[in-house]
């Protein structure tokens, strides 16, 4: 198309999808046209020119609008930036050239530089560029020379040079040097684009010759620009000004442009006696600009890689950096200031970045193998512990982001000192790294300390800290928290004394009524409650009571067991928490003080072994008005979970008297109220019963009341226990059959429906407060009594009402869920309890049941059947044609997405999980049980499907265990002797992957053995969609041979003389024939090893196709 025709296209497309009355088609189609015509630069260039450099012939102004051009430089980007090594077409950088330089001339040597656009000028900046990485240095040798020799050009004299640098082109041409740095040069630019092999060589070529041309030439241009700027700036008296500001800009583009060569440059050249006083200039310079720049050239010029540790020893020497950083940190420092958006603050962050930078070079030095000299090595370890007293300046900064700034340098500072202390037996804690190492303690055990001015009230609408900064306040105290472990690694006794000082003196101040802030405390509980994670870096806490006491270490094991540790000296730990217990702490009113003192009785609930009379104060405080009661949601619901696990560790430690004022505390909390969201005020009801369900926090903290509330009921007298537990459950079980008979005013009205699902759940966490009774054959639960037949029987009302709610609200999958979960409970607490309800209570939810929830559903009922065994078989065996009917429907549906295929592997791996479970039982006999019998073949048919579909390589796996499972259970030749010739064993073991726990014959089960198992065996590995090498399917494999195994095992010569047959169809060479017979009654794993490598290099050959169709076809 001609260039003409096709620039009025792009301005016509350009109007149209910028004019917002525009019709919708047309926008659609010129927003099209447009990307069309940036993929096609490589025709539509011209047009794109000619828009961006049309100007009127009298006035000179350009024609189009700023946002037009934009456009057309965007298509002459789409030419110029590609991934290849092709130089660009002569013809084309010549029109580009020719256009180019009269307009840099006409623009910013002589015009005001684009002034009403700035975005304009970056824009070409980048286009000048891109040109330079397809031109330089072949087509446009001079393209830097040509740059920096215009730039003391006198506007309007035709090129006549002066004296004064001219500001619009030095500012053009340092844009455009930045640009081609960060295009060939920096990493983050690299790294966002796709990997490009041809980009890479080009890049590289185009810094050799850029270091090869024209590296002085920049580096002296930048010098010039920077000092001539200063010189400038300085002569200027105070106030605003045009040219200030121009020149502000122009010093701080060259500082930041010396940054982005220093680390690909000679650093003969950026390293100088010029550039080092240069760059001390600018950083103490007024202008905040200058000294962030600065701090970030002095920064990548520390970074810089070198080949010898020594040449980076000595850049540090040469630009004064440890001496000069110390300077900077006391003159930067900012008591008084509030702001955290304080410019002045950024840059003393960058300043403690920079610290960090030469602390992490210098740590690299000693233990680089490099340097030989021990002298360099020592001189390079002085060097960076000089810096440690500036470092705890900056970590010590009120302001966090100051703080992190030298984290990971003090991070590698550990894992130096850690690594010299392997090395160094003695002598690695001098006094002066001690009194270094006591420094720093005290500092983070300052910043550890919310600040003063922190908002958070006791009272329910008092403000408090919102969660971006709970959790960024928590980011820094795990930084924090990180150091003091490494302190504890180095000296264990100095790290004990500063935490152990902070919470007594804590303590202490409280109990003698100072009144500390709700800050110290926090902060000395925090301290108390990590103090427990000693044993993480340090063994000299012991595990359970003896983490409280001194223990004798002349004791044995035996003594240790039968001694009294009530008895025993405590150690720093059981003293502090008997300072804690005695002060009353507890009592100060203060959300974060209140929480972290629960935690702290959780953390430490074996303490309470050995002090048991504090056990009464806790409960007291857990259930009172600053737990339970307290007005604050987040505080009340964070007790709720604390002393549930509270009374979980002491059990039956509980006062018996304490437990009835205990439950009637809790009554009046655990009140079941449904809630529903404003938000969710347009929700159908499925959404609206999902929300309310999955997002109600207060009743999901409400839930580990009921569990806290059963483990009391069950730890009270037993004469008590019954009125105590229907105290409960009487007035749930009647709010229950209250919603099932409340009318509801419309779909959307789902309150009765919450507060069924709402009590299920209430009373499935009741009974889950109660031990599990031991599983069938399995031994019983220490120290637990079994239930009293009596509340078996209230349980067992409790199940039968859930069931009478389920067949009510059993369309509803909050309900399903719900009743699952709850049955599931009662069934752990009671056992056979529920059995009468199972059949009516699995078909109800089976018959309603959705995709989504089959997997729970599956999981369910391996769970039953585990727990109860035979006990259900009746209700197992019922179920399973239905179960697997289902199952098969679902798979078989079209999945129509990922979604979709998700699902249904995740329903294959459950029913696969299932089944297998069964089959490791007695129950396993029900699947081919004369009431299933008809569909057995069916499940076997199902079971291979899966073991065939490389596509999930999990089930692929379950499917094949279930299948060798199968073939030693059903399978089995009863007559076939041992290997050592006697009969064989009963259960038919004799050494099979996968023994079932007994067998049960089928007739005629050889011939599926024979005619679907084995050749699935070797279908499988050479399926070309297999991938061999991938871990997943190895495992898959390891279960082919499995099953292979156990065909021989269990059918014995009779399968070898198959296999002899069988293999030739096969196309398998004779070697392998004779092999397999040989291996496969050897060592398994050497079996699996050789059978594995032989199908690879089967794989590969060119029979495989051959074999493939063979195997198919048999």
């Amino acid at each position: 198309m001609d260039p003409q025709e096709m620039q009025q296209q792009l301005l016509s497309a350009i109007r149209a999808a910028q004019d917002p009355a525009a019709d919708p088609g047309l926008k659609s189609s010129a927003i099209e046209f447009l990307t069309f015509a940036r993929d096609k630069a490589s025709e539509t260039w011209p047009a794109a020119l000619m828009l961006y450099m049309a100007a009127d012939p009298g006035t000179g102004a350009r024609v189009y609008d700023a946002q037009t051009r934009y456009f057309a430089l965007e298509v002459l980007g789409s030419l110029l930036d590609i991934d290849g090594t092709e130089e660009l077409d002569p013809a084309v950088f010549t029109s580009l050239q020719a256009a180019f330089t009269p307009y840099i001339e006409s623009e910013y040597i002589n015009g005001n530089a684009e002034s009403g656009a700035s975005y304009l000028r970056n824009k070409f900046s980048h286009t000048l560029a891109l040109l330079f990485t397809r031109s330089y240095p072949d087509l446009w040798p001079t393209f830097i020379t040509d740059l920096i020799s215009a730039m003391r050009t006198i506007p309007g004299t035709g090129g006549r040079q002066g004296t004064s640098l001219n500001l619009n082109l030095c500012i053009l041409m340092l844009r455009v040097l930045n640009e081609v740095s960060d295009e060939i040069a920096d990493q983050t630019v690299r790294g966002a684009r796709s990997f490009s092999i041809g980009r890479q060589h080009r890049e590289t070529r185009l810094k050799h010759s850029v270091r090869e041309n024209d590296a002085s030439n920049v580096v002296t241009a930048l010098v010039t620009v920077m000092t001539e700027g200063l010189d400038r700036l300085e002569g200027f008296a105070g106030g605003e000004n045009e040219e200030r500001e121009k020149l502000q800009e122009l010093v701080t583009l060259a500082i930041q442009t010396f940054a982005s060569y220093v680390h690909w440059l000679d650093i003969n050249l950026t390293v100088t006696p010029i550039t080092i006083p240069l760059l001390y200039r600018l950083i103490n310079h007024r202008f905040l600009p200058f000294r962030m720049a600065a701090s970030d050239a002095l920064h990548r010029l520390v970074s810089k890689g070198l080949q010898d540790p020594r040449d980076k020893l000595q850049l540090i020497k040469v630009l004064s950096l440890p001496q000069s950083l110390d300077t900077l940190e006391q003159q930067t420092r900012m008591p008084d200031r509030t702001d955290e958006e304080d410019e002045e603050l950024h840059f003393r962050e960058s300043l403690g970045k920079l610290l960090g930078a030469v602390g992490s070079e210098l740590l690299r030095i000693p233990d680089d193998k490099n340097v030989p000299e021990e002298a360099t090595k020592i001189e390079a370890n002085t060097m960076m512990e000089s810096l440690l007293p500036t470092t705890l300046r900056f970590l010590a900064d009120p302001f966090d982001d100051v703080s992190e700034s030298v984290f990971s340098f003090l991070s590698q500072l550990f894992v130096y000192y850690r690594r010299k202390r392997k090395n160094i037996k003695e002598g690695l804690l001098t006094d002066a790294r001690k009194a270094f190492f006591t420094e720093f303690m005290s500092v983070i055990i300052q910043k550890f300390e919310w600040d003063k001015d922190t908002q958070w009230g006791i009272s329910p609408d008092d403000e408090e800290p919102d969660d971006d900064v709970m959790e960024e306040f928590g980011e820094i105290r795990k930084g924090l928290k990180s150091f003091m472990d490494g302190i504890a690694g180095l000296d264990v006794e100095l790290y004990t004394k500063a935490t152990t000082d902070v919470v007594r003196s804590t303590l202490t101040a409280f109990v003698n009524g100072q009144q500390p802030s709700w800050q110290r405390i926090e902060l000395g509980l925090q301290l108390l409650y990590l103090y427990g994670e000693l044993n993480k870096v340090d063994k000299m806490l012991g595990k359970g009571k003896s983490g409280y006491c001194i223990v004798p270490t002349s004791l044995s094991k035996e003594e240790k067991k039968s001694i009294d540790y009530q008895n025993l000296p405590l150690n720093p730990l059981g003293e502090m928490m008997v300072m804690l217990m005695d002060s009353q702490v507890c009592n100060f009113a203060h959300p974060a003080v209140t929480i972290q003192w629960a935690e702290i009785v959780c953390r430490y609930c074996d303490f309470f072994q050995v002090r048991k009379p504090y056990i009464r104060n806790v409960l007291e405080v857990f259930v009172g008005p600053l737990g339970a009661q307290n007005p604050k949601n987040s505080v009340r619901h964070r007790i709720f979970y604390l002393l549930n696990k509270f009374v979980q560790e002491i059990g039956s430690d509980i006062p018996s008297d304490l437990i009835s004022p205990l439950l009637a505390s809790l009554m009046q909390v655990m009140n079941i109220r449904p809630e529903i969201s404003d938000d969710d005020s347009d929700l159908g009801e499925d959404e609206l019963l999902f929300n309310a369900t999955a997002n109600s926090s207060s009743f999901n903290a409400l839930l580990y009341l009921f569990e806290a509330a059963g483990t009391m009921i069950f730890r009270a007298p037993t004469e008590q226990q019954l009125p105590f537990l229907q105290e409960f459950t009487n007035p749930l079980s009647a709010e229950m059959q209250q919603a099932l008979q409340a009318p509801r005013s419309s779909p959307r009205d789902v309150m009765p429906i919450l507060t069924v699902h709402h009590v299920m759940m209430a009373l499935g966490n009741l009974a889950n407060g109660f031990p599990d009774v031991p599983v069938k054959g399995a031994s019983p639960v220490k120290g637990a009594p079994p239930m009293q037949a009596v509340l078996s029987q209230v349980f067992g009302q409790v199940a039968e009402a859930i069931l009478i709610a389920l067949q009510s609200f059993g369309q509803y999958r909050v309900i399903r869920d719900a009743a699952r979960f709850a049955f599931l409970r009662i069934l752990s607490a009671t056992g056979p309890t529920v059995l009468p309800f199972l059949p009516t209570l699995l078909i109800t939810i089976l018959s309603h049941i959705e995709n989504g929830e089959i997997s729970d559903f599956l999981g369910f009922m391996g769970l039953v059947a585990h727990k109860l065994k035979e006990d259900v078989r009746g209700t197992v065996e019922e179920l399973s044609t239905p179960l697997l009917t289902h199952i098969s429907n679902v798979i078989n549906q079209p999945e129509e997405g990922t979604d979709d295929i998700i699902i249904h592997n995740e329903i294959k791996r459950a029913y696969l999980s299932y089944i297998n479970a069964l089959m490791g039982s007695l129950l396993f006999t029900i699947l081919a049980s004369p009431k299933n019998l008809g569909a057995f073949e069916t499940f076997l048919v199902f079971v291979m499907r899966i073991a065939e579909n490389p596509s999930d390589p999990q089930s692929q796996k379950l499917a094949f265990i279930i299948l060798s499972k199968g073939v030693a259970a059903w399978g089995i030749n009863p007559a076939l002797p041992a290997p050592n010739g006697s009969a064989a064993a009963s259960n038919g073991t004799n050494g099979i992957v996968h023994p079932p726990p007994s067998t049960q014959p089928i007739p005629g089960f050889e011939r599926f053995i024979y005619d679907q198992l084995i050749p699935l065996a070797f279908r499988v590995p050479l399926n070309p969609d297999m991938r061999l090498k991938d871990a997943e399917a190895s495992l898959v494999l390891t279960e082919v041979t499995g099953l292979l195994n156990t065909i021989v095992q269990v059918r014995g010569d009779e399968a070898l003389a198959f296999m002899t047959t069988y293999l030739p169809t096969l196309g398998m060479p004779l070697e392998f024939n004779q092999q397999f017979s040989n291996k496969i009654r050897g060592d398994k794993s050497q079996f699996r090893k050789w059978f594995a490598e032989f199908m690879r290099q089967r794989r590969h050959e060119e029979m495989n196709g051959s074999v493939t169709s063979a195997v198919t076809s048999a």
